[in-house]
C-alpha cells in the first residue's frame, strides 16, 4: 500500500517497456458499503500509457458488491482483476476483508468464484499471505483460490500475524 499509485506505475512501466516485463497492479480498492463506482476505479487505474497491463486490485468480502465492482472495473478498461487476501490491517480484519478471509478457505473460494463469474472474459488473480498464524494451511488456501477459478496466485511469504515484519 502507498506504492503503486499511477505516477509510480508510470515510472516503473516506462523503465521496463523496453524489456517487456509483466505489468502492474493498482493499490487495493476497498469494497465495503457499496460497489466502487466508475470514477473511483478510473482514478485508481489512471490513464493507460503503456502496453503492459495494469490490473485493478479489490479487497472486500461482500460477494455481490465485489462482483459489481469487478464488472465496473472491466467497464473502465481493467484488463484483469486482482483480489487482495493479504492486508493485515486492523480495519480489514474488523470488516472481514484482506487476510481475515484466510481463516476460511471456503470463503476465499466463494469470493474468487463470485468475481470470476461476474467477469468471465477477464482474468481474475489473487494475492494472499502464507496463512494466519503459520503457513500450515498455505496449500489448502492456494487450492481454494484455484478452485474459485483464479488465473494466477501470488503468495506473500509472511503470515497475517507477522504483519510487516520481519524485514
Amino acid at each position: 500500500e502507498g506504492v503503486t499509485e499511477p505516477c509510480f506505475r508510470d515510472l516503473v512501466l516506462a523503465r521496463n517497456s523496453a524489456t517487456q516485463l509483466g505489468g502492474a497492479f493498482t493499490e487495493f480498492v476497498r469494497v465495503a458499503e457499496a460497489p466502487a463506482p466508475h470514477h473511483v476505479l478510473q482514478r485508481h487505474l489512471g490513464s493507460q500509457r503503456f502496453e503492459a497491463p495494469v490490473g485493478l486490485q479489490l479487497m472486500g468480502s461482500d460477494l455481490g458488491k465485489l462482483a459489481a465492482t469487478a464488472r465496473n472495473a472491466v467497464e473502465c478498461g481493467a484488463p484483469l482483476v486482482d483480489l487482495n487476501f493479504g492486508c493485515p490491517s486492523k480495519g480489514s480484519l474488523r470488516s472481514c476483508a484482506g487476510s481475515a478471509l484466510l481463516a476460511d478457505p471456503a470463503g476465499v473460494e466463494r469470493v474468487v468464484r463470485a468475481v470470476v463469474d461476474a467477469v468471465p472474459a477477464t482474468p481474475v488473480t489473487a494475492k494472499m499471505r502464507a496463512g494466519v498464524d503459520d503457513a500450515s494451511r498455505v496449500e489448502e488456501l492456494a487450492r481454494a483460490v484455484e478452485a474459485g477459478g483464479a488465473a494466477l496466485l501470488t503468495v506473500h511469504c509472511r503470515t497475517r500475524a507477522e504483519a510487516y515484519r520481519p524485514a
